[in-house]
């Protein structure tokens, strides 16, 4: 089935009907936006678990003394920023949804 346009047809005054039209399909991509956001705050969360899970991994390979311990360090803190990134990121994705649901 054909989409009526998005706007209002050269001439034709705009109704009622088109208002409403406008608010619903508004409202629907609100509601869209917020689950997209959530959604990404929710992979975001993930992927910084998984970094500091990563890092918590190789603070114990250097205190095995296992690797070459500089590297080692050097990634573990990587993996930190990483997950203190992330983390942030994920928290302005849930405050952009909680401003999409109003």
């Amino acid at each position: 089935m054909r989409r009526p346009p998005d706007g209002p047809d050269e001439g034709r005054p705009v109704t009622r009907q088109d208002v409403e039209n406008a608010e619903h399909r508004a409202e629907q991509a609100r509601r869209a936006a917020a689950a997209a956001a959530r959604s990404a705050a929710g992979s975001l969360e993930t992927s910084a678990r998984l970094h500091e899970r990563l890092a918590a991994v190789e603070d114990e390979t250097v205190q095995q003394g296992v690797g070459n311990a500089d590297v080692m360090r050097e990634s573990a803190w990587f993996h930190r920023q990483s997950a203190a990134a992330d983390h942030k990121l994920a928290e302005l994705k849930r405050q952009e949804a909680e401003a999409d649901d109003r």
